[in-house]
């Protein structure tokens, strides 16, 4: 016999299949949102199962979390993992989620992915990874995307403020490769400038 689903879609329609059982077990949010009376986005199908619309998260993470579910492990690519940290917070997890997805976190960013899973942390206040992944990853070539990132924050957090006084350390280190990479061309004239001031305060501007 074959094990009534619950079907999780995104708005692409992609679907990914949980059994109810799994989610009954795994997950109370998800079991919640299925008994509640008020559920505008589950449809119950004649043959017993559910269908569950979701649309905050991509379907790659919707993958990732609906094989967590069955499996207890996560397998996907640290952008995925930081929304799953988010999916883990929204929906309450307490199977080991959120750390299984630092963890991955740590062992696959890559210095393309940081600057995006800065942001993610920062977002999901999660100050420490963010701080742990960008000594772990930094380098000449994501160093101006970082800074870009840190930027859109707000200037008086206190936590993007640490995280942009390791960077532009960094950055006045490494000042000639960083200044003649392709991403220092697209960096807001206001970091340029703030960067240029640092060089100069530290003796590394030429007259």
């Amino acid at each position: 016999m074959l094990t009534p689903a619950a079907e999780k879609s995104t708005s692409e329609k992609s679907s990914v299949f949980v059994s109810l059982d799994t989610i009954k077990v795994r997950s109370k949010y998800l079991w919640r949102l299925l008994q509640s009376p008020c559920r505008g986005n589950v449809v119950r199908h004649e043959d017993g199962r559910f269908t569950v619309e979701i649309h905050k998260y991509s379907f790659e993470a919707l993958e990732a979390y609906g094989r967590y579910l069955h499996e207890d492990h996560i397998f996907c690519r640290p952008e995925v993992a930081m929304e799953l940290l988010e999916l883990a917070e929204e929906y309450v997890d307490s199977t080991g989620l959120a750390e299984q997805c630092a963890q991955l976190v740590r062992r696959t960013v890559c210095q393309s992915s940081l600057a995006t899973c800065v942001a993610s942390c920062l977002f999901l206040r999660r100050a420490a990874l963010a701080v742990e992944l960008t000594k772990l990853r930094l380098c000449v070539e994501n160093c101006c995307d970082v800074l870009q990132v840190l930027e859109s924050i707000d200037c008086m957090d206190l936590q993007a403020q640490y995280i942009r006084s390791i960077v532009m350390n960094f950055a006045a280190g490494n000042a000639t490769a960083v200044v003649k990479s392709e991403r220092f061309n697209l960096l807001a004239d206001a970091l340029k400038s703030r960067l240029f001031i640092k060089l100069a305060t530290m003796g590394l501007l030429k007259t």
